[in-house]
């Protein structure tokens, strides 16, 4: 029975979200309602993986696409037409770093995250965002766990 499940299967049952909550420092660990982030370094051979739940994936999803989300809504509320609109988009979503809102220069290293939903028979690509090689690594921090420090006194921490 269980011989007959294709790997790429295995991944989605093994799956568990690997956001790490910055206060407690503890992995969320949800295996329900995946999300896949797949991070595409342009000096690595192989991307980054990291599965993160509703909640967690789609806080990271709406900050990363709250400006083509303004621009979205003008356009549906005909604040703006369709044409000003293409023109606005263009450089959101190929010139700006997602997390920053910076420009990229011709010598920084772009890195690409990209969004997927995760069902039980497929996997689909929700939507990518280009970001700084720095502004990814910032989001690679929410899902590796860092050192909490508590109630440390300066005597413990002049002997570390």
């Amino acid at each position: 029975m269980w011989g007959d499940i294709p790997l790429f299967l295995w991944r989605v049952i093994l799956a568990s979200c690997d956001f790490v909550e910055p206060i407690s420092g503890f992995r969320c660990g949800d295996k329900k309602n995946l999300t896949k982030i797949v991070i595409n370094f342009p000096n690595e051979i192989t991307p980054t993986v990291r599965h993160a739940c509703k909640k967690h994936g789609d806080d990271r999803f709406r900050y990363l696409s709250a400006s083509e989300e303004k621009l979205t809504k003008q356009k549906d509320h005909h604040k703006i037409s369709y044409t000003e609109f293409a023109e606005k988009i263009k450089p959101i979503r190929w010139n700006r770093c997602r997390r920053c809102n910076g420009n990229f220069e011709d010598t920084e290293i772009v890195c690409c995250l990209e969004y997927y939903w995760l069902k039980e028979t497929r996997v689909s690509m929700r939507r990518s965002f280009l970001l700084h090689e720095d502004c990814t690594n910032s989001e690679l921090k929410f899902f590796t766990k860092q050192d909490v420090i508590q109630n440390m006194t300066l005597e413990q921490a002049l002997k570390e």
